[in-house]
């Protein structure tokens, strides 16, 4: 990991050149509501998956277990799409796959479930997509959340980031879609349109 890396135009502070990932070792237990945010910006061509943020518990003892048990989790696939994923304690799996971005280019992505029934998916401000989701997660507060990387307790860190994160946020609560887009249009607007 490299710290002071140049971050999305407009936004405040530096951003963090990943190669391995930060892990957190406990965050505040998410059991209802819950939104993850993150700015990224993607490598060309990845070889592999790589994390940009997000928990999962791991398959306890047991790592060929069929199920990984609960995790909310962004990252990007081997093909510079992304994937925003949320499995409940159930073993549940609700996911966004293929979600295209475009490499080397600053991108804010927002994660929310509303406990209940709802996942949502916003990609640089705008809605990409919902899905029909249900159940909790458990204490999720046992575990360690990675940035730059995915990480679980049984294989420790897998899957770094090969590009740039900044600004990560893991709220407790359900964004709504206009702090969402205040978050992505909190830089000056001349710096957003290409």
């Amino acid at each position: 990991m490299t710290l002071g890396q140049p971050t999305a135009p407009g936004l405040p502070g530096t951003a963090m050149a990943c190669s391995g990932g930060v892990i957190v070792p406990r965050v505040p237990a998410v059991i209802g509501p819950l939104s993850l945010e993150a700015w990224f910006n993607p490598p060309n061509n990845p070889s592999t998956y790589g994390g940009i943020a997000g928990y999962r518990f791991g398959r306890g003892a047991n790592p060929s277990a069929s199920t990984w048990g609960e995790f909310y989790l962004l990252q990007l696939a081997n093909t510079n799409t992304l994937e925003c994923r949320f499995q409940n304690s159930s073993g549940t799996d609700y996911s966004f796959e293929s979600v295209p971005v475009t490499p080397a280019t600053w991108h804010h992505a927002v994660l929310t479930y509303d406990g209940a029934t709802l996942l949502s998916l916003y990609l640089d401000g705008l809605l990409y997509g919902t899905l029909s989701a249900s159940g909790t997660l458990g204490d999720i507060g046992s575990n360690a959340f990675g940035i730059g990387a995915n990480y679980n307790s049984v294989q420790g860190i897998f899957n770094p980031f090969g590009g740039n994160i900044a600004h990560v946020a893991l709220y407790p609560a359900l964004l709504t879609p206009v702090q969402v887009q205040r978050h992505f249009f909190a830089r000056p607007r001349s710096l957003l349109v290409a």
